[in-house]
């Protein structure tokens, strides 16, 4: 693996998600194809729930290592991104407000079968399959009326955390 000291590539400097920088098993790797290339290659949407940037508006980081791909660890890590502001119900004025990771990674959702998907997903279909991480009585209620979904604001401050 190649190191960069104390300033790793970082959003701020223009193709550093592309970067290759580090090896793995001899292959040279850059943040989006561990992340597109092999993540989300597992499959599995809640996947998206552990993937942590470091900013306000991103899920915790766990304190824990997660376990297999498929592990129960995911739904936690669901349940706990969105009640902790991931999504918010509004049943008075009947929206639902959903972090832009479902905007950005919402055919993963609905298509999961086809991960990693890059067509988008239009909102109402992503709000039935993530609703089974909300509260019982706001997944219950989110399929029924067939709410307004709206993207919550993002903060892209530094703000990362651990549950």
């Amino acid at each position: 693996m190649r190191h960069f000291g104390a300033n790793p590539p970082c959003s701020d400097s223009p193709g550093a998600f592309d970067t290759t920088w580090a090896t793995i098993a001899g292959e040279q790797l850059s943040l989006n194809d561990i992340e597109h290339g092999k993540i989300r290659g597992f499959g599995d949407p809640k996947i998206h729930a552990a993937l942590v940037c470091g900013s306000v508006s991103s899920p915790t980081l766990r304190y824990e290592p997660l376990g297999n791909p498929t592990s129960p660890q995911l739904d936690e890590q669901m349940r706990s991104f969105l009640h902790g502001g991931g999504a918010a119900v509004d049943r008075g004025s009947g929206t639902l407000r959903l972090s832009r990771v479902f905007l950005w990674y919402g055919g993963d959702f609905v298509r999961s079968a086809s991960m990693p998907t890059s067509s988008p997903a239009r909102r109402h279909d992503v709000a039935k399959p993530v609703s089974r991480w909300l509260a019982d009585d706001d997944a219950g209620w989110v399929p029924a009326p067939r709410p307004e979904v709206e993207d919550a604001p993002y903060d892209w401050g530094l703000a990362c955390s651990i549950a």
